[in-house]
């Protein structure tokens, strides 16, 4: 004969279950002779049903419990009855309690999402469920994916694309606008320009930096062998990038149209971006992309 609950504890564990530590109330509902089987995390055998719950009701993990009369052993799970329906199951000798307040999920005042994703509470652990916003991944959408910020399709405007010079060849103006990724001409800075650099507007949006991208002139043998990054909030206070408190100095170019990539190993939230050519072949000239999410 399998052992079963009185009826009259089945009714008192399914409204409430205490025990007086600090005052606390520790709540859970139960269902006789059922289990939700396969997901049990921790098992503890020779604890009373009362120490069960408190263990449970101490584990954030802990949604809910199989208890096994015959044994006095505790299953502690991290799924509900309502997560997995069909391992919920009809089992003798045991009882299913479920934490009350932890199934109704953690996406309160403060939600672990981030990067303005939603939070959607479900009945298991940890809780929530984060549904990403664009250009974002990740449990918590912390990761970026690090898209393209729009100089090669033109999202980003011509006027926000500046320079400390504009270069000329014969009849032919280089403008900044035109130092956008794949385009058929580029940017060439003065003659004279001695610290040239080319600088983006990402203003008034913040964007997390992850990576740059640089070709050389596709119409002359001009491009830029290195470059460095500074980067600003206002226009007005620059930060250099720098990798071990050093600025650093990316190689860049050695042909007309090959690609080069550096993803950051330290991305920054910046409105304006300059890249601040250090080495040249002939002139220095520039087709960049910048990658990244909204900050």
């Amino acid at each position: 004969m399998s052992a079963r609950l009185p009826l009259f504890f089945v009714i008192q564990l399914a409204t409430t279950l205490s025990r007086g530590v600090q005052n606390e109330c520790r709540s859970v509902s139960s269902i006789n002779e059922y289990a939700v089987a396969g997901h049990s995390y921790k098992t503890i055998t020779g604890k009373q049903l009362t120490t069960c719950v408190a263990l449970c009701d101490d584990d954030p993990k802990c949604y809910s419990i199989n208890y096994i009369f015959t044994t006095s052993t505790c299953e502690l799970s991290d799924r509900t009855r309502v997560t997995n329906p069909n391992d919920f199951r009809h089992k003798p000798s045991h009882v299913y309690l479920e934490h009350l307040y932890r199934s109704l999920g953690s996406c309160f005042a403060k939600t672990p999402c981030q990067h303005g994703s939603t939070c959607v509470n479900i009945p298991q652990s940890p809780g929530y469920q984060c549904f990403c916003g664009k250009d974002y991944e990740g449990q918590l959408c912390e990761v970026c994916t690090s898209p393209a910020l729009g100089l090669a399709n033109h999202r980003v405007p011509d006027f926000k694309i500046t320079a400390s010079s504009v270069g000329l060849w014969f009849l032919t103006v280089f403008k900044p606008h035109l130092a956008r990724l794949h385009a058929t001409s580029a940017w060439v800075a003065g003659l004279l320009n001695v610290n040239p650099y080319l600088q983006v507007s990402f203003s008034p949006i913040r964007r997390l930096i992850t990576g740059v991208a640089t070709q050389g002139n596709p119409e002359h043998d001009w491009w830029t062998t290195s470059y460095s990054l500074a980067y600003s909030i206002n226009e007005y206070t620059w930060m250099n990038y720098k990798k071990h408190g050093i600025t650093e100095v990316f190689l860049a170019n050695t042909d007309r149209n090959t690609v080069v990539t550096h993803m950051l190993e330290k991305p920054f939230t910046a409105m304006f971006i300059r890249f601040i050519s250090i080495t040249k072949v002939y002139r220095t000239s520039l087709r960049v992309e910048v990658y990244g999410c909204n900050a």
